[in-house]
């Protein structure tokens, strides 16, 4: 199984006739070489985690290249809510949902892989004191980061601190709800 990710970008490739001439070439990335290791049965958890990280900083490098689409969705929060999603070609490669409070936010990047969700980062700000009082301050602010593979959290982290494999289970769940939710959203428009 591979997957064609096609984020282009100038690659530098030496030739194999002079090792000092270089030339610079439009190409997509092909990655086939790191999805049959992120299917691959059993798991070398800590080689997935880095891979999956390694997607999600490449799709960020890239996100000017990416189509962007976005959703206005009032409604689904006390102060309404956002979702922009990324798609290169017919693939949806990365979804962005923000939903206001009066008293903060919470944001959520979702990365997907063929068509599946294999990372979520969650950021929750809370404000000092609810909207309509300005100027509005942040509190604090938690960032949770999650790595799944076939729907179901594989690892978690809070900060730089490792979360509870027995928060696992239930994460996945609402992730899943999560994905659905944004997914319905963009169908109804």
């Amino acid at each position: 199984m591979f997957v064609v990710l096609s984020l282009s970008f100038n690659l530098l490739i030496s030739c194999s006739s002079s090792p000092k001439e270089k030339v610079s070439q439009k190409t997509d990335i092909v990655v086939k070489d790191v999805i049959p290791k992120l299917y691959s049965v059993p798991v070398d958890t800590p080689d997935y985690v880095l891979s999956i990280e390694k997607y999600r900083d490449s799709l960020d490098k890239n996100l000017t290249t990416l189509k962007v689409k976005k959703i206005d969705v009032f409604g689904s929060s006390a102060e309404g809510g956002e979702i922009d999603i990324y798609t290169k070609r017919a693939d949806t490669l990365k979804l962005r949902a923000v939903y206001y409070g009066e008293t903060g936010k919470r944001e959520y990047q979702i990365y997907l892989l063929s068509q599946a969700p294999v990372y979520l980062r969650e950021k929750l700000s809370s404000y000092k004191s609810p909207i309509g009082k300005t100027p509005v301050k942040i509190e604090s602010i938690i960032i949770k980061d999650f790595v799944l593979k076939d729907g179901m959290v594989l690892f978690g982290k809070k900060g730089k601190e490792v979360i509870s494999t027995e928060a696992y289970r239930q994460k996945s769940i609402d992730i899943s709800n999560l994905y659905k939710e944004v997914i319905l959203a963009e169908k109804n428009l």
